[in-house]
């Protein structure tokens, strides 16, 4: 008696990649153009593909609706469960999409395995047949056809790696001088970043009450600045600390130069008081805010494609701050949950139809204080390893003033190092803190190679 043999399958992935399917729209066109039907072993999965991606040559959405509605079509009511395709929904992690080019070139492995397992079975009939001469080209074609279709999804993300770069290095020689992403309103700093660039996290660490939110809001200020409101731009920010309020106080004490104690108590000149309402009308006119509490980075990610489909246009989000944040589920081990944290707000910054630089606040250690030399170092980041291995550069903010505040060397000077910079060197520039007006400012300044 001969034992079956179960072909290479993975059933667990094609639940993933039709869960995927089913809630983002984006990753749904994405598989159904890359694979087929055949690539999915478990026959209740085939059918779901299959409608799927007649869902989508129909140039429809892909959805539980649409697709239960095909599947009663093609394989009548009593074919279809509603509750399996909720069941996939609900089992598809968050970072899920950050993954799927991996995801969907596994699939097409194993399905490639079980299609050269069916041809090496038609070799062997053949070759037991005398049929060889007749179908040896054939199955010589089709393993070809399997070999390309396996090694194409690495050729085509190198070419696109590729073209990427060609694109980019074909603007900076178009645009001499031209910074590659936001400005940050301080020279020096923008020559050490070239801006603010989309998609990147920029982390701004320091201790308690250095100036971290002050310098944060000073960021998002500037690039207020450079913004196109009539084009339905704005900036955005997910404040776990302030209330609307407060930050509001704090950018139009910054704006006017003026104590924020005059700006929240309405001690204010007739002229202030007229300014203020033209910078109020500008910062509500460019900016969202949410200082929903208990934020985790699928909520910001829901929020932010919420605001998309608004037809806002967001070019900086701001977050204050990463040490506040819980992960999309907490297990209540600190490490954990923020490694967690960390890699799942990694996949917000990726997020298909953003096109923004993320600010990203973060805590540094006590131990700090202790010790002789307190300029802030990358190590001294609470779970500095999990934040700073997605950070694209790392700001981290020294005042002297704030040690010494009777006899500083250095009064109302902020010391702003880059001590990771995936684009370029490390540095250092220094800014003017207004205390008085929670306000960081640009000086001149003279920038240090580190």
């Amino acid at each position: 008696m001969t034992n079956k043999i179960t072909p290479p399958h993975d059933h667990d992935l094609e639940r993933l990649l039709l869960g995927m399917a089913l809630i983002y729209p984006n990753d749904a066109q994405h598989i159904a153009e890359k694979l087929t039907a055949a690539d999915f072993h478990a026959i209740r999965n085939r059918q779901i593909f299959e409608a799927m991606a007649q869902i989508n040559e129909a140039g429809d959405v892909i959805d539980i609706l649409t697709t239960v509605d095909v599947l009663t079509e093609k394989h009548g009511k009593n074919n279809v469960e509603s509750a399996y395709l909720i069941g996939l929904t609900n089992d598809v992690p968050f970072t899920a999409s950050l993954n799927i080019n991996a995801h969907i070139d596994r699939a097409i492995k194993i399905s490639s395995q079980r299609y050269l397992i069916k041809l090496s079975s038609q070799l062997a009939t053949d070759a037991i047949n005398g049929h060889l001469n007749g179908n040896l080209a054939d199955i010589k074609e089709k393993v070809g056809e399997v070999e390309a279709r396996m090694i194409g999804p690495a050729i085509a993300t190198t070419r696109a790696a590729a073209s990427e770069f060609l694109a980019s290095q074909k603007w900076r020689m178009e645009n001499p001088g031209k910074l590659l992403g936001l400005s940050t309103g301080f020279d020096g700093l923008d020559r050490i970043l070239d801006g603010l660039v989309d998609n990147k996290m920029y982390l701004i660490a320091s201790r308690e009450k250095m100036g971290k939110s002050s310098f944060g809001l000073s960021l998002m200020d500037e690039a207020i600045k450079q913004i196109d409101i009539s084009a339905g731009q704005k900036v955005a920010i997910f404040s776990l600390e302030m209330n609307g309020d407060e930050i509001m106080g704090r950018l139009i004490a910054r704006r006017l130069k003026t104590d924020i104690r005059k700006v929240t108590r309405g001690q204010m000149t007739p002229p202030q008081f007229e300014r203020q309402a033209r910078e109020i009308e500008k910062i509500e006119s460019s900016m969202l805010i949410d200082t929903s509490p208990g934020v985790n980075p699928k909520y910001i990610s829901a929020q932010l494609r919420n605001w998309t489909n608004q037809g806002h246009d967001i070019k900086m989000v701001v977050i204050d701050h990463f040490h506040i944040m819980n992960p999309n589920r907490v297990t209540g081990k600190d490490t954990q949950d923020t490694r967690a944290a960390a890699n799942e707000l990694l996949t917000v910054t990726k997020q298909e139809g953003i096109k923004a630089p993320f600010i990203v606040m973060a805590q540094c250690r006590k131990a700090v204080d202790d010790r002789e030399d307190k300029k802030p170092r990358v190590g001294d980041i609470l779970y500095s390893g999990a934040l700073t291995q997605g950070a694209y550069a790392v700001m981290m903010l020294y005042r002297d003033e704030y040690y010494n505040p009777d006899d500083s060397f250095e009064p109302g000077i902020m010391d702003i190092f880059v001590r990771l910079n995936r684009g370029g060197p490390n540095g250092k520039i220094t800014a003017q803190y207004v205390a008085e007006q929670t306000a960081v400012y640009p000086r001149v300044t003279k920038e240090i190679n580190l």
